[in-house]
């Protein structure tokens, strides 16, 4: 008998030498959480089983405490609250009314057992959207500028920003990031294009929270910025639905883009006698005409012109008629002669 329950105790000792002894691990936390100086925001995590966990901030290679239970650290006791307070695998903690030095990389580790797991986690905390502080209000076509804008956030997180024009991201040449006492200077160095001209630019940060699609997004008032360019782009057309039927009096128009806005010239091809100095021209004459228009502006001191021409056939029959007012004075002149007689 006693040899029977040795053997069965020597059983029961292999059997849990060979059982494995699982850890508690977490089973979810946060990566970033985001949230606006002053308001509540919770952190939330769940353990594989109940256990408590401990809070620390991290900075540099220096860690801190925060949380270790049942226990806040002195700084954070009025506003942190954790719920439940006891042992628990699922644990929410609540910071009212937010300042800057929650702003923090914190690490939770689970207190007791053979656990090592741990997860870190970062609170960012933003006070406005981003603001413009530098740009310049006029440029020229190719030259590069920069512009700087300011956003102010606290803690440690993960970011992204852009410049946009209408909507579209446009690329920078060179950007530089500086940050101090939660102040955020974002400055970027452009090439300046036509397309941005008196354009509705603004400036994005993005904070994200878990992935590239999980963020808050942040955006500047619009700024405008006036770039000086060369005409181009010039194009004639006319006042008719149809060119092909275009006669005498019919208008021609001469359209081009350019900052100073161009002005025009028009001329026949085969002449340099200029027949209107705006952006329209009437046509006259009959069989094949050539007209040509000029677009030109001034930009940084040197003058840049674009010329467009449009060949026509005119048909003669679609001249009015010109009558000769004596010519007709004397027939009715003439009748009324006649009619006289006829009465004598």
């Amino acid at each position: 008998m006693i040899n029977t329950f040795k053997r069965l105790l020597n059983i029961v000792t292999i059997f849990n030498c060979m059982t494995p002894n699982f850890a508690v691990t977490f089973l979810s936390a946060p990566k970033y959480v985001v949230a606006k100086l002053g308001d509540t925001f919770d952190i939330h995590y769940s353990l594989s089983e109940a256990k408590q966990i401990r809070l620390e901030s991290l900075y540099n290679d220096t860690s801190a405490s925060i949380f270790e239970p049942p226990n806040f650290d002195a700084k954070f006791k009025d506003r942190w609250k954790v719920t439940p307070s006891g042992e628990s695998s699922s644990y929410t903690f609540t910071v009212t009314s937010s300042e800057k030095i929650d702003g923090l990389h914190i690490n939770a580790s689970i207190v007791g057992g053979s656990s090592t797991d741990y997860r870190k986690t970062g609170v960012v905390l933003y006070e406005s959207n981003p603001t413009a502080e530098e740009y310049p209000k006029t440029v020229i076509e190719g030259e590069k500028f920069n512009v700087v804008f300011d956003f102010k956030f606290w803690g440690a997180g993960s970011f992204g920003s852009k410049l946009f024009v209408n909507d579209t991201w446009i690329s920078s040449s060179k950007t530089e990031s500086i940050f101090y006492d939660g102040l955020a200077k974002f400055k970027e160095e452009h090439k300046a294009t036509w397309k941005i001209d008196n354009q509705n630019m603004y400036f994005e940060v993005k904070l994200y929270r878990n992935d590239d699609t999980d963020f808050v997004r942040f955006k500047s008032d619009d700024i405008k910025i006036r770039v000086e360019y060369k005409v181009r782009d010039i194009k004639i057309t006319s006042d008719q639905d149809n060119s092909d039927k275009l006669k005498n009096g019919d208008e021609l128009i001469c359209t081009a883009m350019g900052n100073p806005v161009p002005k025009y010239e028009w001329r026949k091809a085969s002449s340099k006698v200029i027949l209107s100095t705006s952006s329209k021209v009437k046509i006259e004459g009959s069989g094949n005409v050539v007209y040509e228009c000029t677009a030109w502006n001034v930009v940084n001191g040197t003058r840049h012109t674009l010329a467009q021409k449009s060949s026509l056939s005119i048909n003669s029959a679609s001249i009015p008629g010109k009558f000769d007012m004596t010519l007709i004075s004397s027939i009715l002149l003439s009748c009324i002669v006649i009619y006289k007689e006829n009465l004598i």
